[in-house]
């Protein structure tokens, strides 16, 4: 390889490790700013998250989350209140959620959901079941749901 080649060559690896460490530095702050998109409040002894809504961040109280849902890169969070109920989308994953909750009334049934117990009001029993909500929306059970739902409630 000549010279010119060999100069040409290392301004190119020069240039990419420059864009990778921008992009490194980029990556980290979009990490920690997801990381944040959604939170425990600290004021209310933890009985509420946080959630951003394009330009805003929105209190949900933690006892009105009827369910978490997974889908695809995003959870779905179902709520009720007085007058209805309601969606908000967040980027955190379902484990992320599952982790911070579980000392809170909710228990994974599914890969899918992530469920209150406090708004279950019937269990099917059947090979991993279906819980029925206060709402009347039915969630499917997996096996290894069915085992942590079941000891969740007492009946384990």
């Amino acid at each position: 390889m000549t010279s010119e080649y060999q100069i040409a060559l290392d301004e190119l690896n020069s240039a990419i490790e420059r864009i990778l460490s921008f992009l490194g530095k980029h990556q980290e702050q979009e990490d920690y700013c997801l990381d944040n998109s959604a939170s425990f409040s600290s004021d209310q002894d933890n009985k509420t998250i946080w959630v951003a809504s394009g330009k805003t961040y929105e209190q949900i109280p933690i006892d009105n989350i009827l369910y978490f849902e997974s889908d695809n890169q995003y959870t779905i969070i179902h709520v009720v209140n007085e007058e209805d109920t309601f969606e908000r989308y967040t980027s955190k994953g379902l484990k992320v959620w599952d982790k911070k909750l579980r000392s809170h009334h909710f228990c994974r049934i599914h890969r899918k959901y992530l469920v209150n117990v406090n708004h279950v009001s019937k269990y099917q029993k059947g090979e991993g079941g279906i819980v029925i909500l206060t709402n009347g929306k039915h969630l499917n059970v997996s096996k290894a749901g069915k085992e942590r739902f079941l000891k969740r409630i007492g009946m384990k």
